[in-house]
């Protein structure tokens, strides 16, 4: 299972890198930009250097506007490892997605019935929708879940 688990997190961090490396880029095109000096001129190694951060950039963008579906619809290739990780990860990290919000955010406005469903629905309804995959797996295709 190691070798399949290796593929699912290169596929991830290749990802998240892409991700990362966007708002990275494009702070330092800005930062160049800013830099730029009128005695550089037209001629000067600014807009160069510019244009050689913006070719990454572009190519980056790309990268991240095809892969997002595939990597949304195969969970990071989680399948591969276990049929239903992609559903267990995805019930696991909802929670933990709440429990951030929930501590960085405090809670949504409204009356305290309100904020409690608000906080806990959209994760309830994830984990049952989660549940409900997990229960499909094993009576259509027998995966079981050791303890």
């Amino acid at each position: 299972m190691r070798a399949r688990v290796r593929a699912a997190l290169r596929s991830a961090r290749w990802y998240v890198g892409a991700v990362m490396a966007v708002p990275l880029l494009g702070g330092a095109i800005i930062m160049l930009g800013r830099h730029q000096t009128p005695s550089s001129g037209p001629a000067g190694a600014t807009p160069w250097l510019i244009l050689a951060a913006a070719l990454p950039l572009a190519w980056l963008l790309f990268f991240l506007g095809f892969a997002t579906g595939p990597a949304v619809r195969t969970g990071f290739n989680t399948a591969a490892v276990h049929a239903a990780l992609p559903a267990l990860l995805t019930g696991t990290l909802v929670w933990e997605f709440a429990a951030i919000s929930l501590l960085a955010g405090g809670l949504p406005p409204g009356p305290p019935l309100i904020q409690a469903l608000a906080v806990i629905g959209g994760p309830a309804s994830v984990t049952a929708v989660v549940w409900w995959e997990i229960s499909r797996l094993r009576t259509l295709f027998g995966v079981t879940l050791r303890a």
